[in-house]
């Protein structure tokens, strides 16, 4: 997903002065697409997986709020990534307009969903209980 997302702000970069066809269209179709099959997901995984309400459940939210790990996988994570897919959303939308400033609009929402992408993912260099590897399978 980041990767089409990344594409797409390189392609609006690159066109900035002309205006949007039909594969602009197709690609940021495909970035819609992709990003809302994992928002699916996420929502799958918040309200049935073992970080999530599940957290919720067992802890209640003075708890979780109170603990940077437990906060991060209830409220930090899922909020940002909700933003960053309404700005993917609003940024595909803005592209009907199919004016000179909606480049400039979509390329704005991308970034801003890309920042919030970035500030959401559990790196490896974050803290030791947010922390995820980057090859699971490897470690």
């Amino acid at each position: 997903m980041v990767g089409l997302l990344l594409l797409n702000m390189l392609r609006i970069v690159i066109q900035s002065g002309e205006d949007f066809d039909e594969a602009d269209h197709r690609w940021s179709f495909r970035l819609v697409l992709a990003t809302i099959i994992n928002f699916v997901i996420g929502i799958y995984q918040f309200f049935l997986g073992e970080k999530g309400v599940a957290l919720l459940d067992e802890f209640g939210w003075d708890y979780v709020i109170k603990y940077q790990d437990l906060r991060f996988w209830v409220l930090e994570h899922p909020l940002c990534m909700f933003v960053s897919v309404g700005s993917i959303i609003y940024a595909h939308k803005v592209l009907g307009a199919n004016s000179a400033s909606s480049h400039k609009k979509s390329l704005l929402f991308l970034a801003i969903a890309f920042f919030f992408i970035l500030a959401a993912t559990p790196w490896p260099f974050r803290d030791i209980a947010i922390a995820r590897p980057y090859f699971r399978g490897l470690y």
